[in-house]
């Protein structure tokens, strides 16, 4: 019984193992493309808009179950929408 298994085992653990090559392939790929993107000189880095940001605080103060990190949210809607859903 062993023995019939052993080969289908190898197989699998080929199958993972180039599954595994490829993610690390693609992650080193997107790494040296992202190091290959230059900022123009005089331009200005992006901001996060602010509902980005809104949207963190409203996370962390969910996860955290602290209706107080609600009023550092500047949108009026979704700082009473953090405060009603930690009541």
């Amino acid at each position: 019984m062993l023995s019939r298994l052993a080969p289908l085992l190898v197989i699998v653990l080929l199958l993972a193992s180039c599954g595994a090559q490829e993610k690390e392939q693609h992650a080193a790929s997107q790494e040296r493309n992202a190091s290959k993107i230059q900022v123009e000189p005089g331009t200005a880095p992006i901001e996060q808009p602010t509902s980005f940001e809104d949207g963190d605080v409203y996370f962390e103060a969910a996860a955290a179950g602290d209706a107080s990190l609600c009023a550092k949210i500047s949108d009026a809607q979704l700082r009473q929408n953090c405060a009603d859903d930690l009541r």
